[in-house]
């Protein structure tokens, strides 16, 4: 596909080296630590038979990026369909407003639909935003997350976010507490059972959840978790993935899940009363009533000086869904019979993200 002087073609190996190059524009690392969480990030997805990403060459130099992340969802009710989870996209800072991001896109929904029926995206930034409105992305709902916090934990998590505080592992303490286990690495086997013992009410669209995806998941080279396991007996029944930020201020519980009702709020009150963190945060779309309920009587809310401060600076960014067929109809916003622009039809948890 041409685009003025440009080329746009799907992502071959050939071109990693020029693409790992290039998102050094856009992620934190050397070029060693990129390689990295390319690798794991599209190289060893499970749910991806090779990497999928759309890539700009320039006269054969790789000047512009779009990754994509395959995932299974599905109701409880229907076979899981493939839900792509637009990742990475970075510009050489040369070749910028030029429409390269924007014809990356059109290449992407031309060209996936074969395989994959939607694209959701839950890490728009603002510069990004227009971009994917005018690909026909439909705004899902804002980004919102509960959160606790008090006075001073607020006034040290901004501190050590604005200095970047290296993580302090020594600020969490690990092993037997009673029915819960703290631990440092996942238990993808017992996560795996506790989520196909989950009862998914109303027929919402889930994230599968195996267990080759929780080793994929909470294996990245660049993030550091804290996991919380709630046993009944020999039986692990509930679990937190909390991801560690702001030297270990701040934790963002990006999954959860409980094979009883009631246990991920036993989960939420145990974190609370620790301390482990000033700030822990969820995205609020993941929970039910009975959760939702539950984390308000242990001091999580929306909004106040956090969804203040969090607004100002990132503003009111929406997550984002499209059917991937390049002209869709209205019967392609609808899967079985669920309008897929309707965020009660979906439960979104932070692990559905590309990032964290």
């Amino acid at each position: 596909m041409k685009h003025l002087d440009y080329e746009i073609v799907h992502y071959r190996p050939e071109l990693r080296d020029g693409v790992v190059r290039l998102l050094g524009q856009l992620l934190d690392g050397d070029d060693a630590a990129n390689e990295r969480i390319f690798a794991w990030k599209y190289e060893r997805n499970p749910h991806a038979e090779h990497p999928l990403g759309i890539v700009a060459l320039h006269r054969g130099r790789v000047v512009g990026f779009r990754g994509y992340g395959p995932a299974r969802w599905h109701t409880g009710q229907c076979q899981p369909i493939s839900v792509l989870v637009p990742g990475d996209t970075c510009v050489d800072a040369s070749h910028r407003q030029k429409g390269l991001s924007v014809a990356m896109g059109q290449l992407a929904t031309a060209d996936y639909a074969a395989g994959h029926r939607l694209f959701l995206n839950l890490s728009c930034t603002r510069d990004s935003l227009p971009g994917y409105l005018r690909l026909g992305f439909a705004p899902l709902a804002d980004k919102v997350y509960f959160s606790r916090y008090g006075s001073l934990g607020l006034a040290r998590y901004l501190l050590a976010a604005k200095i970047h505080r290296p993580i302090r592992a020594a600020r969490i303490h690990y092993g037997e507490f009673g029915e819960v286990t703290v631990s440092a690495a996942p238990l993808p086997a017992q996560m795996a059972s506790v989520i196909a013992r989950q009862a998914h009410a109303g027929g919402r669209f889930h994230l599968c959840q195996e267990e080759d995806f929780f080793r994929w998941r909470f294996a990245g080279p660049s993030d550091k978790f804290v996991f919380y396991f709630r046993r009944a007996g020999d039986d692990t029944v509930a679990y937190l993935a909390v991801a560690v930020r702001a030297g270990g201020h701040r934790g963002y519980v990006i999954d959860h899940a409980d094979s009883d009702g009631e246990s991920c709020g036993r989960l939420f009150e145990f974190v609370a009363a620790r301390g482990d963190f000033k700030v822990v945060s969820v995205f609020a779309h993941s929970m039910g009533t009975p959760l939702s309920a539950a984390l308000r009587r242990n001091g999580f809310h929306a909004g106040g000086i956090m969804g203040a401060l969090e607004t100002k600076v990132r503003g009111n960014l929406p997550i984002l869904v499209r059917p991937v067929r390049a002209e869709p109809a209205e019967a392609d916003w609808f899967i079985e019979g669920q309008d897929v622009r309707e965020i009660g039809n979906w439960a979104i948890k932070g692990v559905c993200s590309d990032s964290t």
